[in-house]
Formats: structure tokens, sequence, C-alpha cells
């Protein structure tokens, strides 16, 4: 083990081999210790509405079986497609408002703006 560390540092033009053999020195609990969590805290307390708003509706569909109503695979299908989507949306909504540029923000808003033009002028021809 020492031998390796002597030859990468004994080639310092060669970075990339020397970070990698230092890589797979470190330990497992060696690379915890090493770690930032503080980010996990963060995470973990905002996923607490989430996660209480999911149980609610899981409490809703164990009732739709229990009570043999039938609308549990409806029920599990509607969650799973919001999920889905608000995920995408979610993503889509962090990527335009983490850019530094405005041009960014513009281009979305004219894209909702047509988007919604499109759907009032060919979707619900009962408005015109």
């Amino acid at each position: 083990m020492a031998s390796l560390l002597s030859t990468t540092t004994q080639t310092p033009a060669n970075h990339t081999n020397m970070y990698a053999d230092r890589v797979l020195l470190l330990s497992f609990s060696e690379l915890l210790a090493n770690m930032d969590l503080t980010w996990m805290a963060d995470f973990l307390k905002g996923m607490v509405k989430p996660l209480a708003a999911t149980v609610v509706v899981l409490l809703a569909v164990a009732l739709s079986f229990m009570q043999k109503l039938g609308l549990g695979g409806e029920m599990i299908y509607s969650i799973a497609r919001a999920f889905v989507q608000l995920s995408i949306i979610g993503f889509v909504l962090q990527f335009i408002f983490t850019r530094d540029n405005a041009a960014w923000i513009i281009l979305a808003y004219l894209f909702m703006v047509c988007d919604c033009l499109f759907c009032v002028a060919f979707c619900c021809p009962c408005v015109w």
C-alpha cells in the first residue's frame, strides 16, 4: 500500500491516476467520516409533508379495497400518474429558475402562453 502511494507521488504529471489511487485506498468508513451530510437533514425535513400526504392517499386506497368499491386500481394509477407529472414539472421548473439568464424564464413564459392559446383554440371548441 505504501509502495502504491510512493509511485503515485513520484509522477506528479499524471494527476488523475494519483487521485484514483488515493480514492481506492480510502475505506468506506473514512469516506463516510469525510462526507458532508447536512443536505440529508434538509432533504428529510422537506419530505415530511409529501410523506404525510402519501399516507393519507394510501389510507383512502386501503379503505376503497376494504369496502370493495372497485376504485383502488384507478386510484393507484392516478397517484402514479400525478407523481410522474409533478416530478417532471418540478425538474423543468428547477432547470428554468436556476438559470442566471432571464431569457430562459421569458422563453418558458412564452411557451406556456402559446400552449394555453393552442389548447383553447383547438382543444376547447366550446369557448369560441
